[in-house]
């Protein structure tokens, strides 16, 4: 099975960064346009992508904090992009899907910055709502590749 985005460092255009067990200027990188894909480097330990999000978002030295939705594109849409995939994040009909379908509780558009963001945290706005981060990490109930099941404990619980 293919490990995305796989070591860090620069590729493809992309910074890969390991925010669990390595340290970026994240809000920098953001700035100056870098694309950035999160992952564990390897480490058992760090492979919580919830954990990579926190790390970005919550954990990071303050001035180099981001939103927990750019965090959140870094650990999802990022090492697609590592991959060579043009728009991920955007499921289409007659296309084979990639995606995770998350067991999460308390969905809300919240910002933890000190600083604007650059999307809206009014629910009118319809801005994607993520789970509350200081609450855990939702469980991976299915994950599909290119139109496979190939984790499916939505059949394991019998729901």
């Amino acid at each position: 099975m293919l490990r995305l985005p796989g070591p860090t460092g620069m590729r493809e255009g992309v910074r890969v960064v390991a925010p669990v067990t390595e340290s970026a200027d994240y809000l920098d990188l953001l700035a100056d346009g870098t694309p950035l894909a999160f992952g564990s480097a390897g480490e058992p330990a760090a492979a919580d992508p919830w954990d990579w999000v926190r790390g970005a978002a919550r954990t990071s030295p303050a001035p180099q904090r981001i939103s927990d939705r750019a965090a959140f594109l870094a650990a999802s849409r990022g090492g697609q992009r590592v991959a060579g995939h043009r728009h991920p994040g955007t499921l289409q009909t007659g296309i084979e899907a990639t995606f995770v379908l998350w067991e999460p509780w308390d969905l809300t558009v919240r910002s933890h910055a000190e600083r604007v963001d650059s999307w809206s945290t009014d629910p009118r706005s319809r801005t994607p709502l993520l789970p509350d981060f200081d609450q855990g990490s939702p469980r991976a109930l299915r994950t599909v590749v290119d139109g496979r099941i190939v984790h499916d404990r939505l059949q394991q619980d019998g729901a």
